[in-house]
């Protein structure tokens, strides 16, 4: 009795990597938007002066350096995730199987 073991794949190759792209234009789309705010703020306070006035911009600049680095973190962790969901999908639809068979011998005519 003879027996085979091969690779089945369930469902063709799939190329999952563009899922993060949504995610990532809506974190783009956020960073600017916190750009356009801190741009707007920074020109308010550019307009006065003081002690207050001086904390608050730094504690703007301190924010906003913080969610640039948010952003940025997290575009590139849903690079990662993408590249993760791809290969887990991929691994998912395929599957060894394996094939029992029995050999016969048919004799050769001449």
């Amino acid at each position: 009795m003879g027996q085979i073991t091969k690779p089945y794949r369930f469902t063709p190759h799939q190329d999952l990597h563009h899922k993060a792209a949504f995610f990532q234009s809506e974190l783009e789309q956020m960073g600017n938007l916190s750009q356009s705010l801190f741009t707007a703020i920074k020109k308010e306070l550019d307009a006065s002066a003081g002690k207050v006035i001086e904390e608050t911009m730094q504690t703007l600049i301190s924010q906003h350096q913080r969610m640039d680095s948010i952003v940025n973190d997290q575009m590139s962790t849903m690079d990662t995730l993408a590249a993760r969901y791809h290969y887990q999908v991929n691994d998912m639809n395929s599957q060894f199987i394996t094939i029992n068979y029995e050999e016969s011998e048919v004799p050769i005519e001449n």
